[in-house]
C-alpha cells in the first residue's frame, strides 16, 4: 500500500480517527485499514483510491485514508440509499457543501454488516421525524410529506445568520410546514393564504462554486406573520415540481373556501 508495516499503519490510523473522535463511546462501528474508497464520482476522472479507516456514529458517517490528509464526511441525513454488492457498499448521498448527489463506493470485508447497520442508522433519523410529524398533526390531513430528503437551505428573513439543515416538510389544507432535524425545536410554519408565489428554479448561495450545477429547488416568497415581514424560503427536495404543484392547488381551493381576504399592497 505504499506505507510501512501493517502494524504502523493500523497505529496511524487509530491516531487519527481518535483525533476526530474524542468521545469513543459514540462510535457505533469502524474499519480499520481494511477497507478502501473505490469510487468517488465528484473525483471525476481524477479518482483518488486507497485504504483508510471507516468510522459510524449516530449522525456521521467518516472516512480517511491512509497516506492522504483528505477525510470525507458523511451525514447520515444526507444518505439517499445504501446498497451492497460482493464486497462492497455503496451510497448515494448529497454533498453538504455543494448540494450535488453524489456517490461513494467501499470496498470492505464485512460489507453485508456495514450495510445493515447503516441502513438501521438513517432509519433512526427518520423514524424520529416521523415521529414528530405524527405529533403534530396525527396523520390526519395531510396532503404531502418529505422526510429528511428534504433540506431548508435558506431563509431571506435570517439575514447573515443562515440555519441550513433537512427536516421534514408537510403540506395540509391550509398550512405548510417545516421542522428541523437539528435542532429539533426550530420550526418555520406557513399558512396557505400568506404564500405569494411558488416556483421552482436553481438557487446558489454564497458557500456553493458558482461552477457547479445546482439541483433545482422549491422556491417560496410568503408574507412571514410571526416577524411581519415578506419573506422567501428555499427548499432543496427530492422533487420540487411535484411540491409546487401540489402547494399551488393547494392555494387554488383555499382560495374558493375561504371569505375573500384583505387586498394586499407590496411595500
Amino acid at each position: 500500500m505504499g506505507c510501512c508495516s501493517s502494524c504502523f499503519c493500523v497505529v496511524h490510523l487509530e491516531g487519527k480517527v481518535n483525533a476526530r473522535f474524542q468521545n469513543s463511546s459514540a462510535i457505533i462501528a469502524k474499519e480499520i485499514l481494511w477497507v478502501s474508497l473505490r469510487y468517488l464520482r465528484s473525483n471525476g476522472c481524477c479518482q483518488v483510491k486507497g485504504n483508510g479507516a471507516l468510522v459510524l456514529t449516530a449522525d456521521l458517517l467518516w472516512f480517511s485514508y491512509l497516506c492522504l490528509n483528505r477525510p470525507i464526511e458523511i451525514g447520515i441525513h444526507k444518505i439517499r440509499s445504501v446498497k451492497v454488492g460482493s464486497g462492497k457498499v455503496m451510497l448515494d448521498f448529497v454533498d453538504t457543501t455543494t448540494g450535488i448527489e453524489d456517490q461513494v463506493v467501499f470496498s470492505i470485508r464485512d460489507a453485508q454488516m456495514w450495510g445493515r447497520i447503516i441502513k438501521e442508522t438513517v432509519y433512526n433519523w427518520t423514524h424520529e421525524l416521523e415521529g414528530r410529524v405524527a405529533q403534530q398533526f396525527g396523520n390526519i390531513g395531510v396532503i404531502e410529506r418529505e422526510i429528511l430528503s428534504v433540506n431548508l437551505q435558506y431563509l431571506r428573513s435570517n439575514g447573515s445568520r443562515q440555519l441550513v439543515g433537512n427536516g421534514a416538510l408537510v403540506l395540509t389544507s391550509d398550512l405548510l410546514w417545516f421542522n428541523y432535524l437539528r435542532p429539533a425545536n426550530r420550526r418555520l410554519a406557513i399558512h396557505i393564504q400568506n404564500i405569494r408565489a411558488v416556483n421552482v428554479g436553481r438557487f446558489a448561495s454564497g458557500s456553493i462554486p458558482a461552477a457547479r450545477m445546482l439541483p433545482e429547488s422549491l422556491i417560496i416568497n410568503f408574507f412571514n406573520a410571526a416577524k411581519g415581514v415578506e419573506d422567501e424560503v428555499v427548499f432543496m427536495s427530492s422533487d420540487p415540481s411535484r411540491w409546487k404543484a401540489l402547494i399551488n392547488e393547494t392555494i387554488y381551493k383555499s382560495t374558493n373556501l375561504l371569505p375573500p381576504l384583505e387586498p394586499y399592497t407590496f411595500k
